[in-house]
């Protein structure tokens, strides 16, 4: 079986492949979820910058007048 060398950082390994399995693609049905929720997450820190610049934001240094 080959021999493959492979830099980790200031290191070198060695790593032998003893073996190779193929597995089969999923079908857009089994993987629909995992995509939605990758799609989802990509688009998340648009939507907060988008959120976060259009709402109102008020600062209270003191409590309210009824707190006291």
């Amino acid at each position: 079986m080959p021999v493959y060398p492979v830099r980790g950082g200031d290191f070198w390994f060695i790593v032998k492949v003893e073996g190779r399995r193929h597995q089969e693609a999923p079908t857009f049905e089994q993987a629909r979820g995992d995509l939605t929720r990758d799609v989802i997450h990509a688009g998340l820190p648009t939507l907060r910058q988008v959120a976060l610049k259009d709402a109102p934001v008020k600062l209270h240094l003191e409590p309210p007048a009824a707190a006291k």
